[in-house]
């Protein structure tokens, strides 16, 4: 049996400017009305890619910690995390 697979990614790497040392994109932070910080990328894989995208975009808000927390805790998606160092963060099941 194959199972179809969604993947969306949301990421700050392409459009982007930097003022002050300070890298301003389109992913905001509502907690803060700033560009959310801590990630680069993350990428995430399910059947459904209406949840893929939302997934791909809360979690880059959440960070890495937050946000794997909260993919471990759905059955139905995985995700991968490059963070502001360039370190690779994936959920367990997260496979490629």
């Amino acid at each position: 049996m194959i199972l179809e697979r969604q993947v969306s990614t949301s990421g700050s790497y392409e459009k982007f400017f930097m003022k002050d040392g300070i890298r301003y994109h389109h992913i905001i932070d509502p907690k803060t009305g700033y560009p959310a910080r801590g990630v680069k990328s993350v990428t995430v894989i399910s059947q459904d890619a209406t949840l893929a995208d939302a997934l791909s975009t809360a979690l880059f808000v959440m960070g890495v910690e937050d946000g794997i927390t909260l993919i471990e805790s759905l059955s139905n998606a995985e995700a991968l995390f490059i963070d502001e160092s360039n370190a690779v963060h994936q959920s367990s099941g997260f496979t490629f």
